[in-house]
């Protein structure tokens, strides 16, 4: 058998077991931890199945009688991978699926898990649109008047979509939304140098343009770094299998 990329995955019982390499997995089979009628599951199959109709394909032998595998989930929509067993990592959508998913089926869905491509075609369309009504807005308005109502319409159409996608995309990764709240450490750290620079103006003998620069500087750099922070997350693989959000 040649080794492939994917990682594997087998029942024990009504629990998934794994991740598994192709090598591992075949020792497994090797030494009959997994049997012929032991349900397994990689990326890019529907459905757990037993290992004897995958090329796995070990030796049947006699054994005492498997429990059932993990319950199945319901049937993913088209062009969509299954979930494993009652939860499991959020289908790979195509640009058109994860714009239809984000605006129609959960356009206020803040429950359940968002695949990395779901998340980043919806961003992509998001500046894609806001580019278009931006064009319009030109076109119609006096640019000197900073008049932009189209896309502003837009921006308020798709704050609630652009935040529910984030949500279950931080679910992805097994996180809570809260970790959304590192978009207001900025304005917190800001906040508080304000109040406490004036006391120290006084003390060192500084100026006022130096507490405007110390707070702006604190602004901006905990700003980048709670949007790095934010970054890392959306960029990660789901957690495999199931986790607290499904």
């Amino acid at each position: 058998m040649s080794e492939d990329p994917r990682e594997w995955y087998y029942a024990d019982g009504r629990e998934p077991r794994g991740p598994f390499s192709r090598s591992e997995i075949e020792a497994l089979v090797g030494n009959g931890a997994v049997r012929a009628d032991t349900f397994v599951w990689a990326d890019g199959m529907a459905d757990w199945v037993e290992a004897k109709a995958t090329e796995l394909a070990p030796p049947a032998r006699p054994s005492s009688p498997t429990p059932p595998p993990p319950p199945a989930p319901a049937r993913p929509t088209p062009g969509a991978r299954a979930a494993i067993g009652p939860g499991g990592p959020a289908p790979a959508l195509s640009f058109k699926e994860a714009v239809a998913t984000c605006l129609k089926r959960k356009y206020a869905t803040f429950s359940g898990r968002g695949s990395r491509s779901e998340y980043w075609y919806f961003a992509l369309f998001y500046v894609i649109a806001n580019v278009v009504t931006l064009a319009i807005d030109g076109a119609l308005f006096d640019p000197d008047i900073e008049f932009t109502p189209v896309s502003t319409v837009l921006g308020l159409a798709l704050f609630v979509p652009s935040l529910s996608v984030t949500v279950r995309r931080l679910h992805d990764t097994d996180r809570s939304a809260w970790w959304l709240l590192l978009g207001l450490a900025p304005f917190v750290a800001a906040f508080g140098l304000a109040m406490a620079m004036p006391a120290l103006t006084v003390i060192e003998g500084g100026d006022s343009e130096t507490t405007a620069l110390v707070v702006g500087l604190a602004f901006l750099g905990t700003m980048l770094a709670a949007f790095l922070v934010l970054l890392v997350f959306m960029v990660q693989k789901g957690t495999p299998g199931p986790n607290r959000y499904g």
